[in-house]
């Protein structure tokens, strides 16, 4: 059973409560200097923080409307929120403060704006708001804090247009475009790798990349490389389908990095170049024919030389023997035919004939018509003549013309010669054919 406390013992108790009471005046210094420093917390912050009644009236907004709207605080109180910020004359429907007095929750939402600077530009506010209830459980204000995600939503539009960028280049790209971790699991490919290797997306799980070798130890001697230098180009590789089917293929590859800079794996392209490896071998062998046919062919135009060189050795056998039968056998008998008696006719059949003989063993007709080809016969002839020094007229009589005629003999002659409108003797020209 309890005892009741004496006098002297409930004394002592008020005693000690008066002690621990405080004064009125301390505690409303304190709860200012408390305010004070929540007010200071609150204009420093970075977002804007208001509160406002169930009429959406503020209360009360803190320094960061000032900094960022250009509006003093003291500016807002009373005024309707949506009046201010958004010109309007009804609430904004889109409003969380307005949501959030309805429900009773707190309530998110990213709001957009037309920027201050630019109205053709657009500022992303992302906004919470709280409502307040008082004793009674009863809604009565509501605190609204918005952020200014402007430049966050556009870093992440920038970001969000680069991947797509860089997914339509990873999906559009008619080489084999691939990701894999360290011990060869793949991770991403595109189409154009699917349709290179003959698989499907659901046969990536299980297929590891050293599979596609044909040779294990190439991926060793790409993993060396590639871990080494970072990045491998150039890389030259047999390669094989899923049914077997090898490829002569080019892979071009970078390491890829996690945040702590170890390698967490590779991502590049296979190049399928099985035809043009194809034809490079073509090309060697074709050229391999080509050097064997230029060495027959080198032979051939050898042989043909010596052929030559032998037929102008015959042809000028030939034509010695022509010539020595000429001068050793017809041409004694011709000059004692013409010391016996004949008459005026006969010693000119006879004067002709040995003309003409001389005509066919004369080297300057050789060389003439040689160079000449243009000549014709009778220019031929009358050129002969003129070497010899006959005048006009004893040509025409030999070849029974009149001087006109072998006049425009000479002329011809001179032009064919280039010499028709130069200086200079025909007959000295004529004589450097001998």
């Amino acid at each position: 059973m309890t005892t009741k406390p004496t006098y002297e013992e409930l004394e002592k108790r008020v005693k000690e409560l008066e002690r621990k009471s405080v004064d009125p005046k301390q505690a409303e210094d304190a709860l200012h200097e408390s305010e004070a420093q929540k007010q200071g917390i609150l204009d420093a912050s970075l977002d804007r923080i208001r509160l406002s009644d169930t009429d959406m009236k503020i209360i009360w907004a803190n320094q960061t409307h000032a900094r960022e709207l250009k509006i003093h605080p003291e500016e807002l109180i009373g005024k309707h929120c949506y009046t201010v910020f958004v010109k309007r004359d009804t609430p904004c429907p889109e409003c969380p403060s307005i949501k959030a007095i309805k429900s009773g929750t707190i309530e998110h939402t990213v709001l957009t704006r037309p920027s201050i600077k630019n109205k053709e530009k657009t500022t992303y506010l992302d906004s919470y708001a709280v409502p307040l209830k008082n004793e009674s459980g009863d809604i009565e204000s509501c605190i609204q804090i918005t952020r200014n995600i402007t430049k966050q939503v556009q870093a992440e539009k920038e970001l969000q247009k680069s991947e797509e960028k860089y997914r339509n280049l990873f999906e559009d790209s008619r080489d084999a475009v691939y990701i894999t971790t360290r011990e060869g699991e793949l991770i991403e490919v595109n189409e154009s790798f699917l349709d290179l290797f003959s698989l499907t997306r659901e046969g990536l799980t299980v297929l590891n990349v050293q599979q596609l070798y044909v040779n294990p130890d190439d991926r060793k001697t790409f993993q060396k490389q590639i871990e080494k230098k970072g990045s491998v180009r150039g890389f030259e590789v047999k390669l094989k389908k899923k049914d077997g089917e090898k490829m002569d293929c080019l892979l071009t590859s970078t390491v890829w990095r996690g945040s702590d800079g170890n390698i967490l794996g590779y991502q590049g392209i296979i190049r399928d170049i099985t035809e043009r490896k194809k034809a490079e071998r073509d090309l060697r062998e074709r050229e391999e024919e080509l050097k064997i046919q230029a060495t027959n062919l080198k032979e051939v135009v050898t042989a043909l030389r010596v052929l030559l060189k032998q037929r102008d050795e015959d042809k000028t056998e030939l034509e010695e023997k022509v010539l020595s039968n000429v001068k050793e056998l017809v041409v004694p008998f011709l000059a004692k035919v013409k010391k016996t008696p004949l008459d005026r006719k006969q010693f000119a059949y006879i004067d002709i004939l040995e003309s003409n003989l001389n005509d066919i063993t004369s080297p300057f007709l050789h060389n003439l018509s040689t160079k000449y080809i243009n000549l014709t016969p009778k220019e031929i002839r009358v050129a002969y003549l003129i070497k010899e020094g006959k005048t006009t007229k004893e040509i025409g009589d030999m070849m029974a013309v009149s001087p006109r005629t072998i006049e425009t003999h000479r002329k011809n002659i001179r032009r064919k010669l280039g010499i028709e409108k130069k200086k200079g003797n025909l007959r000295s020209r004529l004589l450097t054919f001998q």
